[in-house]
């Protein structure tokens, strides 16, 4: 019996990150990249292609930010899931990027482990960010946390 693999999309500006995830994946049976981009306009165009079950995106991308691109994505695919996979700290991007639609958010200084986990648990319906940010995204959505509780909080994306 054959098992059907999700489908995933890899957006990074660095191609290390592009092959590095396919030797990752490359002997999970249920997990395949089928294709990879370095730009947000690369990377829509692509999807106007292919629409992957799931997008790997980091957020410092070089044309722009991949708080950009997972709006633009979210408003034309709504059904796509975006995992943010990043060097950019959690404590200060997860909520910006969970406000504009992303599923979860991993580190890339998180182990091997923790991606795959990741990405798993957000094909399976659930979102996947560490407890206290979604005590913060929680929070923040229950009308507690409106107001800017610090400076970073009052920059725009």
């Amino acid at each position: 019996m054959k098992i059907e693999k999700s489908k995933i999309m890899v957006i990074d500006d660095h191609p290390i990150i592009h092959d590095g995830l396919k030797t990752l994946l490359a002997t999970e049976n249920d997990l395949e990249i089928i294709e990879t981009a370095s730009s947000v306009e690369e990377a829509l165009s692509k999807l106007k292609e292919k629409l992957p079950d799931i997008a790997i995106v980091d957020l410092s991308l070089g044309d722009t930010d991949g708080t950009f691109l997972i709006e633009q994505v979210k408003k034309l695919y709504p059904e796509l899931l975006v995992l943010v996979y990043t060097m950019s700290e959690e404590k200060l991007f997860a909520e910006r990027t969970a406000a504009v639609g992303a599923d979860g958010y991993v580190m890339k200084t998180s182990p091997p482990a923790t991606l795959k986990k990741a990405i798993r648990t957000i094909l399976s319906g659930d979102l996947y960010f560490t407890p206290e940010s979604k005590r913060r995204i929680i929070r923040k959505n229950q009308g507690r946390g409106n107001s800017p509780t610090t400076l970073l909080d009052t920059l725009s994306n």
